[in-house]
């Protein structure tokens, strides 16, 4: 992870965080879902600088990726597998597949191992209880975090990026 700031434990919350611009999070999904950007496995941003408009295809951790970096100014690299082992590596705080239904204003990341037998890793965000996300047949997208539903994802790991508000 390199470029802004990861948080050290702050008082009352005992664990590593970023400061994330909520607003722009969602504001950067309605932007390529609403400009017809899909999902391509390998695609990723021209750059993490360049405007949503220069972005067409995106894969799940080129997605998070640009959206995080845009909205904290933290790069967290490239892959899913490569993403999770450096969240893991920093401390940032375990969460659980329920709390990761909570509309508490948190930001989580949830990683699905390739090691799930689906052949390849997935990677999104969660916030108030919905995904942010870029997936297959779809693109950027958001869904409502329902592991009944969408049974991968009683399978992730989650952790939160930015405690609840």
């Amino acid at each position: 992870m390199s470029g802004g700031v990861i948080h050290p434990a702050s008082v009352g919350y005992g664990y590593p965080s970023l400061v994330i611009d909520r607003e722009l999070l969602m504001a950067i999904e309605q932007h390529l879902h609403a400009a017809g950007c899909r999902y391509g496995l390998g695609a990723k941003a021209p750059s993490l600088d360049c405007d949503t408009s220069a972005i067409h295809a995106i894969d799940c951790s080129g997605f998070v990726r640009y959206a995080l970096y845009r909205a904290s100014g933290v790069d967290i690299g490239d892959g899913s597998v490569q993403q999770h082992d450096g969240i893991e590596l920093r401390g940032f705080k375990h969460s659980t597949v329920a709390d990761a239904g909570r509309r508490d204003g948190a930001v989580r990341i949830a990683f699905l191992s390739p090691a799930a037998g689906r052949g390849i890793g997935h990677v999104m965000l969660v916030l108030d209880g919905e995904t942010i996300e870029s997936h297959g047949g779809v693109g950027p997208d958001r869904r409502v975090w329902d592991a009944e539903r969408y049974p991968f994802m009683g399978e992730c790991a989650v952790y939160v990026l930015a405690p609840p508000r």
